[in-house]
């Protein structure tokens, strides 16, 4: 990286650490009573905004972060009510909450918090071109295998691309989460079609048919009505063979106490009817007014 990268640039300096946690931290900020940031080449930065990723000067690493909350102090909460032309007279907080490590020899990043700010390091809003870089620089064994999925870009910032591994991305658990409106339909129709680019498959479970519009590459299969779906989508069925005990519990929903018992019950008999048909008249177990004592020998048998 070299000068005219650094991430430690005076320009985009936001404020200095005051309070540490394990997980978050409060730094006094510069310029957040400043009614709008400042552009840095070609690129704004608010400079104290919730939601800006920030970076924390260490000795060791620096600590990548994102501000979460933005305050002044009790004392100072009326000062903004009227029209200030001094604003250096305020004296805004934040909290920032701490998400990862950059290790300052080869600016890899590392997830998790390895050595943790001090009171009086520097504060700074991440250059855009690095946050967007933070999927790459996390080192990991599948970045030369050269695919990558495009979430979409940084904000404030179009040119800077944000590029993950699908390895990286579904390797073990992903989730989408977020409030009402706030992007999620959008975000994984976005991964949808770039999984297709890469000819590659998805299988997706539509319980509420919110993609039922998606036609180029798709195939869809409904169960139910097709009233709701989408007119190519094709009618299917699972049999009962398919499910376990647990989803008849799940799909039917049984009172405790008294239908579930007996749900059980006639799972088990129909089972023991398919393993055992010497017992089963035409599929089925008549076990009223009979010796259950074979019947249970069977079942113990086939336990």
């Amino acid at each position: 990286m070299s000068s005219s990268e650094t991430l430690f640039s005076s320009i985009r300096r936001v404020g200095t650490v005051s309070s540490a946690s394990a997980s978050h931290v409060k730094i006094n900020l510069l310029k957040a009573g400043l009614q709008s940031g400042t552009v840095y080449e070609g690129s704004r930065y608010g400079l104290g905004e919730v939601g800006e990723f920030v970076i924390i000067e260490s000795e060791q690493n620096a600590v990548f972060g994102r501000i979460t909350e933005i305050c002044l102090p009790e004392k100072e909460r009326l000062s903004v009510e009227s029209p200030r032309e001094d604003v250096s007279e305020i004296h805004p907080i934040a909290f920032v909450q701490l998400l990862a490590t950059i290790a300052l020899e080869d600016f890899k990043v590392v997830p998790g918090i390895q050595s943790y700010p001090r009171l009086g390091d520097s504060v700074f809003a991440s250059p855009h071109y690095f946050t967007a870089q933070i999927p790459s620089r996390i080192s990991n064994s599948d970045a030369s295998l050269g695919v990558t999925l495009r979430l979409g870009h940084v904000k404030n910032a179009r040119d800077t691309n944000v590029d993950i591994s699908p390895e990286k991305l579904f390797g073990r658990h992903c989730a989408i989460l977020g409030a009402t409106g706030g992007g999620k339909s959008y975000t994984l129709s976005k991964l949808v079609g770039e999984v297709k680019k890469h000819r590659s498959k998805v299988i997706l479970l539509d319980a509420t048919g919110e993609y039922r519009e998606l036609d180029k590459g798709v195939e869809h299969w409904h169960l139910g009505d097709p009233y709701e779906f989408a007119p190519s989508s094709k009618q299917c069925s699972m049999p009962a063979s398919s499910f376990q005990e647990s989803d008849f519990i799940a799909l039917f929903e049984p009172s405790a106490k008294s239908q579930a018992p007996k749900l059980r019950a006639a799972i088990r008999s129909l089972k023991l009817a398919t393993l055992d048909p010497s017992l089963a008249s035409d599929g089925i177990i008549i076990k009223h007014g009979v010796d259950r004592i074979p019947i249970g020998r069977k079942e113990f048998k086939h336990s």
